[in-house]
């Protein structure tokens, strides 16, 4: 991981498909505020884009934005800022399996207030619904303890959140080969 530029800012990371489920326009809203806000680091952005999305990240505007694109890569724990905090703010989503990769390179994990976000990580102040809730709470996640903090808290809840699920899957299993007989 990339050293952290400045103590007391945040870099934003988004890792997966560029798409308008994937809501990065609010990602986009985000990285703006912060950076008038003066607590915005970099952003980093790891994925491929949907065709939908080509003419947002086309624009001249995007290029000129502090937004760091590197498209599609398996390869990218090594690019990601230490200071960073995972956004993922889906319209809607299961499980994602990205919030499983986010906390194994220690980043904690600030998404959309869903179902199966709150699974994986908890409900609390890193489940957002706006861009505004958003910014507050970077701002408290631009602290070195409080990210640490976090990624601790949601790693625990996310093993013991998949450790219960195995149960719930033999069942769903049994259930649908009993079905069929």
């Amino acid at each position: 991981m990339l050293s952290a530029d400045a103590e007391g800012l945040v870099s934003l990371v988004w890792i997966g498909r560029i798409s308008s489920q994937k809501n990065f326009k609010m990602f986009l809203e985000l990285v703006s505020v912060l950076r008038e806000q003066g607590a915005l680091d970099r952003a980093c952005v790891f994925g491929a884009v949907d065709e939908d999305m080509q003419s947002l990240i086309t624009d001249p505007a995007f290029s000129k934005s502090v937004v760091e694109f590197y498209g599609f890569t398996r390869d990218y724990a090594d690019l990601v800022p230490r200071n960073s905090v995972f956004c993922l703010f889906s319209h809607f989503e299961g499980r994602p399996l990205a919030i499983g990769d986010a906390l194994a390179l220690g980043l904690p994990v600030l998404a959309s207030r869903l179902p199966g976000v709150a699974m994986s990580v908890g409900d609390g102040y890193h489940l957002v619904s706006d861009v505004a809730e958003a910014a507050s709470a970077c701002s408290r996640l631009k602290h070195v303890d409080e990210r640490a903090r976090m990624v601790v808290q949601q790693k625990a809840f996310y093993e013991s959140a998949r450790a219960s699920s195995e149960p719930a899957s033999s069942a769903q299993l049994r259930v649908y080969r009993e079905s069929l007989s």
